[in-house]
């Protein structure tokens, strides 16, 4: 009786071991000291923590994503995530979290982005960050991260986008690094900007606003251009209406003292025995002030023709517009200015740009909840100095 219920105790073993996934993820949950409001549904009792917020799987319940950004964290890092050995997302942006980012990330073999931006991190940026060769992304702008940029950086293969800017970083930028898609290294002591080779963000934002600056203004250029012409058409063909067409002979003496009621001519002429040397267009005195092509033939009469056939051209102008800001996304949800932020489906009025003191602009919803996850004064997401609305 004691053998079979140690046998049976045994086979159920498997169902009250704890889930590694899991007890990582609620020791970072700890760590970052979550409020007894947060993450609720985050229960170590499960068999996994594929069902918690926040938190996204596989169909093999492996963590793929962990996303808590502005949720108001003041705590550290855990290094025990490193067992999430699938996880390709970890964003941690917009919180208050403090202490050294953990070695053991670099353990995170799939890891594809990491942002921890606009926190309060302090330390050096690890070396071991440069094993994670799937990485694409790696956004730690707005910290207090000192030391320079390790170079074991320079050997991640996928890096389109390293974001390192307004930081306490100093020495040299590994020259691989410029090469990046997209890099930002401003407000450091680095060796890039001013005096140096390489500035100290990528080009690829400034040549997007140039070219939708170029769209827009070849736009207004071409319908000024249109307007003009059609200005230029309509006076030209003014006067015409519907009708028929018909010639009238006169006398070339009749002619010539008609000439001498008309306004000057818009071309000189003139004759060399029975030669045309140029014609001319002019208007007749009168009320029905008629467009006519005067036309010296080479006998002693003279035609007249009456342009009577009338057209009517329509023109239709076309326009776009555009958000007048510095930098073309979001420096909090990343979207577009152009488009919306998350908490929108439409752009236009109704999620609109804000502007602070700093002449840093966001979405109006995106910097409400900047401004109310910041205890006791909020700070700009970008340059960290206070945050005012603009007047």
């Amino acid at each position: 009786m004691e053998l079979l219920l140690i046998l049976l105790l045994l086979g159920n073993f498997h169902l009250v071991v704890p889930d590694i996934q899991g007890d990582a993820l609620f020791d970072l949950r700890t760590s970052l000291k979550a409020s007894p409001d947060q993450l609720t549904d985050w229960n170590q009792n499960q068999v996994n923590p594929c069902t918690w917020s926040k938190v996204s799987c596989d169909s093999n319940s492996n963590v793929l994503s962990v996303s808590m950004s502005f949720m108001g964290f003041t705590g550290t890092l855990s290094p025990r995530i490193r067992v999430l050995s699938k996880l390709t997302i970890l964003s941690l942006q917009g919180n208050q979290i403090t202490g050294e980012i953990p070695e053991e990330y670099g353990n995170l073999s799939s890891l594809t982005m990491l942002d921890l931006e606009s926190n309060q991190l302090t330390g050096k940026i690890p070396s071991s960050l440069g094993n994670l060769k799937n990485l694409q992304f790696l956004i730690l702008s707005q910290n207090n991260l000192e030391g320079s940029i390790p170079d074991s950086l320079s050997s991640l293969p996928n890096l389109t986008s390293i974001l390192l800017g307004y930081n306490n970083l100093s020495g040299q930028i590994p020259d691989h690094l410029f090469q990046v898609s997209k890099y930002n290294f401003t407000g450091n002591n680095l060796n890039c900007g001013f005096n140096n080779t390489h500035p100290c963000a990528s080009s690829s934002g400034d040549s997007s606003k140039k070219s939708m600056a170029g769209i827009v203004i070849g736009v207004i250029g071409g319908v000024l251009g249109l307007l003009l012409l059609g200005c230029l058409v309509l006076f030209l063909w003014r006067g015409r209406h519907k009708g028929y067409k018909r010639e009238v002979f006169v006398d070339v003496a009749v002619a010539l003292r008609l000439l001498n009621l008309i306004p000057p001519l818009e071309e000189a002429f003139s004759f060399l025995g029975t030669t045309i040397l140029s014609l001319a267009l002019i208007h007749i005195k009168g009320s029905s002030r008629k467009l006519v092509l005067l036309k010296i033939l080479a006998n002693p009469r003279l035609t007249v023709k009456k342009i009577t056939d009338s057209r009517r051209i329509r023109w239709h102008a076309v326009a776009s517009w555009t958000w007048d800001a510095h930098d073309e996304t979001c420096g909090i949800c990343r979207m577009p200015f152009d488009g919306c932020c998350p908490d929108c489906k439409l752009p236009g009025d109704d999620c609109p740009l804000i502007w602070g003191a700093c002449n840093h602009a966001f979405h109006l919803h995106c910097i409400l909840k900047w401004v109310n996850s910041q205890t006791p004064q909020a700070h700009c997401p970008m340059c960290r100095r206070e945050w005012q609305f603009k007047e």
